[in-house]
Formats: C-alpha cells, sequence, structure tokens
C-alpha cells in the first residue's frame, strides 16, 4: 500500500509540474496598442504642454518617437536643422498656438486602413474651431504614429 501512495503522490506531483510548465510556454497575449485617435489627441495634449513651458518638444526626441515615425522624425530632423529650417511649428502648421488647446482637442473624419489612418484635429470649440489639421497615422512596428501633417484649408466664403 505504500508503494502505491508514493506512486500516487510522485504522480500528481509530474502533472502539477508538466501543468506549470505548459502554462509557461503560452505565448502571452499581445498588447493592445492605443488607436489613432488616442495617439493624436495624448501627443498634442502633451505637445502644447511642453510649448505651454517654453520648453521645445521636439528636443525630447525620445517622447516625440513615442509618438511620431521614424521617417518623419528624420525629415524633421533635416528640414529644421539646415540652412534654411523651417519659420512655422510642423506638428501645429502654425506659428502661434493657443494655450488652452491641449484642453480643447477634437478628432473627427477618421478614415482607417489596415496600416494607416487619417483623421482631422481641430482645437478650441469644436463648432467653430481655432485651427485644424489633417494628420496621418502609420503603424510602426505594429504601434499607430504620426507620419504627415496638413493644414485644414478651409473654403472661402464671399466674393472678392
Amino acid at each position: 500500500m505504500k508503494l502505491s501512495y508514493s506512486r500516487l503522490i510522485i504522480f500528481l506531483l509530474m502533472c502539477c509540474f508538466a501543468v506549470t510548465q505548459a502554462s509557461a510556454f503560452q505565448k502571452p497575449a499581445p498588447p493592445q496598442t492605443a488607436s489613432p485617435e488616442t495617439v493624436v489627441r495624448e501627443f498634442y495634449q502633451w505637445y502644447i504642454q511642453t510649448l505651454n513651458k517654453n520648453e521645445e518638444p521636439f528636443k525630447k526626441k525620445t517622447f516625440v518617437s513615442k509618438y511620431a515615425t521614424a521617417r518623419l522624425i528624420a525629415w524633421l530632423t533635416k528640414v529644421t536643422t539646415g540652412d534654411d529650417p523651417l519659420d512655422y511649428d510642423y506638428f501645429l502648421n502654425a506659428q502661434d498656438w493657443g494655450e488652452n488647446w491641449d484642453k480643447d482637442i477634437n478628432i473627427s473624419s477618421v478614415v482607417m486602413q489596415p496600416n494607416i489612418a487619417k483623421l482631422v484635429v481641430s482645437f478650441g470649440n469644436p463648432s467653430d474651431p481655432d485651427h485644424k489639421l489633417r494628420v496621418t497615422l502609420k503603424k510602426e512596428s505594429g504601434v499607430w504614429k504620426i507620419d504627415k501633417v496638413d493644414a485644414v484649408e478651409e473654403p472661402q466664403t464671399g466674393h472678392l
């Protein structure tokens, strides 16, 4: 009888060990990536708050690289350090910004494709925004990142 209890205990220990080892080899679920809307909102909140502190956001490359593609960062580095640097803020497509824009970020017109997303971000009152941008994001290593920023041209009203 002692022999069978010993075998039972060994068998149970082996089962526990096998279950533990099997679970150790399971792949963890892939991390959920933030949506393009979330990426843009988080980036512009940080960006404008940084500008409001009289700091230069683009100099914080480690942080910018979390939100912008490597291609965009390389291009911006080139065009902001050359003989004829940009005379406006690329990410705002403007020379000035509203201090409260970080609190009034609105996202609309989202168009999704497998690896590209385009959306409009506006600052200020949603029904009469102060400023609008068209932002293109690309997936880089499975993460949505800003790849291009353009001004949204408003149609002209009235006649000259």
